[in-house]
């Protein structure tokens, strides 16, 4: 789950603070905000991008999950769409809340109601089974398992057999 929801607290504060700092620049000059909005679009997108690969490029191979780099690229660029929504739903409830505070309680409420909501982590009742299709670390999981796990892959217990 370190990927799933941390980017988006930081989001809520520099979206809050950013478009705050941008109102003003957009009284005082209308036409120097469509360079600032482009570049701090490159910049995010850019840096937010590597870091998932890094973690996919370090990890997936101590954890022995390394049996082809297709495999890696897929996890990587799952982790990194799963990023870049928390960033941006991050984004959206930083430029909307009326006080930094207010987002955080916001984000908080969603990021732990999506990881749950996903259902790996507990089973929701069939009522609201439905709130699962909502939360990216569904797709995400889903998608990162889909992707390194096949239909005929046989797995063993460490122990050698299913009982405790």
């Amino acid at each position: 789950t370190l990927w799933t929801f941390t980017r988006m607290y930081p989001a809520v504060g520099f979206s809050h603070n950013w478009f705050s700092l941008s109102l003003v620049e957009l009284k005082r000059r209308p036409s120097s905000l469509g360079p600032i909005v482009l570049g701090r679009l490159i910049v995010v997108l850019g840096l937010e991008s590597l870091w998932p690969m890094v973690y996919v490029l370090v990890c997936y191979p101590f954890a022995g999950v390394f049996g082809s780099i297709k495999i890696v690229i897929l996890v990587g660029l799952f982790l990194l769409l799963n990023n870049l929504c928390y960033i941006s739903l991050g984004s959206v409830l930083g430029v909307y809340s009326k006080r930094v505070p207010q987002g955080m309680i916001a984000s908080t409420i969603f990021s732990q109601t999506s990881l749950v909501a996903a259902g790996f982590y507990t089973t929701l009742p069939p009522a609201l089974d439905w709130i699962r299709y909502i939360s990216p670390f569904y797709w995400t999981f889903r998608g990162i398992l889909k992707s390194c796990f096949k239909w005929n892959d046989t797995l063993e217990c460490i122990k050698g057999s299913s009982e405790v």
